[in-house]
């Protein structure tokens, strides 16, 4: 092997390894990337997320929550998968790059529902939040209140 070619592997090498470590400190040490989790949520005061499933489903968890996004150098270092007294995530006062956000027609995902809806749907027992069904009851009950308006205008004519 020549020097030409000895120089640049020796250059790539250096490259790739220097690529590595500032990969690592940024993320390892730095910890210079967004983060994103749920965090309680009171459906009293806020309007919060709620998974969509059977409750008689063991997999199904229905508890309220919010999501909070915010950059990791400013989380704590604690997995409340393995420690019980992870202390929750909040967002500091004039703490940059912390959001948290609410449920509202925007921000649902999939198998999601807003606690409004949901428990609107508990009272009245309905299953699901279907928006065409909803249009079409009100234009069937509009439709009929003017039928009988029509109906007591032509009783009256006729007297």
């Amino acid at each position: 092997m020549n020097k030409v070619n000895a120089l640049l592997l020796t250059a790539l090498v250096l490259i790739l390894a220097g690529s590595a470590i500032y990969k690592y400190y940024t993320f390892v040490e730095v910890r210079g990337f967004i983060i994103t989790s749920e965090i309680s949520c009171d459906p009293e005061l806020e309007n919060c997320f709620i998974w969509d499933c059977d409750p008689e489903d063991e997999e199904c968890d229905q508890t309220p929550y919010k999501y909070i996004t915010k950059n990791a150098k400013h989380a704590d270092l604690c997995d409340p998968y393995v420690k019980d007294d992870c202390e929750e995530l909040s967002c500091e006062e004039g703490e940059l790059e912390c959001e948290i956000t609410t449920c509202s027609e925007e921000e649902l995902g999939e198998e999601e529902v807003c606690s409004d809806d949901f428990f609107a749907q508990e009272e009245t027992g309905e299953q699901g939040n279907d928006k065409e069904e909803t249009e079409e009851i009100e234009r069937l009950e509009s439709t009929e209140t003017s039928g009988e308006q029509a109906t007591e205008e032509n009783s009256t004519d006729a007297s």
